[in-house]
């Protein structure tokens, strides 16, 4: 008897679930029409999502021609930055900034799932065509403790756990920590530079190569700051991915 009706209880339940998908449809996660085949997004931003850059500069993940032999672009070619490359999912716009900005303006951190899943096909692409760039461990990059506990969730972390799982390799959130430096968002260049600064403490990073997880780059100050931190730790190697580049 307890049988049969835990039975109709979850044929009840799958019946309710059935009519509440019928009239409420699931909604793309970017621009909030009907979903599609990908029941996170619709046809349109799967799509848009779907397309990676072929060929990108190392140093500022900016993409390049074809005809361009070298692996940097040519405003690139004469700085060389801490880490040894800069991969970008693609740039911050379309369904990728809708995601970006709903995952950490918004507090919804399903968003994060379509990003991870497009920075685990970026990172295995590369892997395929540079096998001797494989990393040891992923390091998400850190908030502000008073900004993570505003936030309730440190959305580079959301994007590491899964290329961690992806590449079988272990997450270590603890080898890197932020002391301050204040928000990016909205300051120039200049300003960026000098928050970036000693904003920064790492250990345990001792003869590691590392692949280090960021949501969006801009002027990379905030990486290059980060990488210095761990190569001072004794990292042997960084290398960064991050979900989006902006102009």
């Amino acid at each position: 008897m307890l049988r049969s009706l835990s039975r109709l209880s979850r044929l009840s339940s799958l019946a309710v679930e059935g009519l509440v998908e019928a009239l409420w449809p699931a909604r793309c996660l970017a621009c909030d029409e009907p979903a599609g085949f990908d029941p996170r997004l619709c046809d349109d931003c799967a799509l848009g999502l779907a397309r990676l850059v072929p060929r990108q500069c190392r140093v500022c993940a900016r993409p390049l021609l074809d005809t361009m032999p070298e692996e940097r672009c040519e405003a690139c070619s004469r700085r060389r930055p801490p880490f040894s490359r800069l991969t970008a999912f693609g740039p911050y716009e379309g369904a990728r900034r809708a995601l970006v900005s709903r995952l950490k303006f918004t507090g919804l951190r399903v968003a994060a799932g379509p990003l991870a899943q497009g920075l685990v096909r970026c990172e295995l692409l590369h892997r395929a065509s540079h096998p001797e760039e494989w990393c040891d461990a992923v390091v998400p990059l850190p908030l502000a403790p008073s900004r993570e506990r505003q936030r309730g969730f440190n959305q580079s972390r959301l994007l590491a756990e899964p290329v961690a799982a992806a590449l079988a390799v272990p997450l270590r959130p603890d080898v890197l920590v932020r002391r301050g430096g204040g928000r990016q968002l909205g300051r120039s260049r200049a300003e960026r530079r000098r928050l970036g600064v000693e904003a920064f403490a790492a250990g345990g990073g001792y003869g590691a190569r590392l692949l280090l997880i960021d949501d969006v780059v801009t002027t990379g100050a905030t990486l290059r700051a980060a990488t210095r931190a761990l190569l001072a730790a004794g990292a042997r190697d960084v290398r960064c991915l991050v979900a989006a580049r902006t102009d």
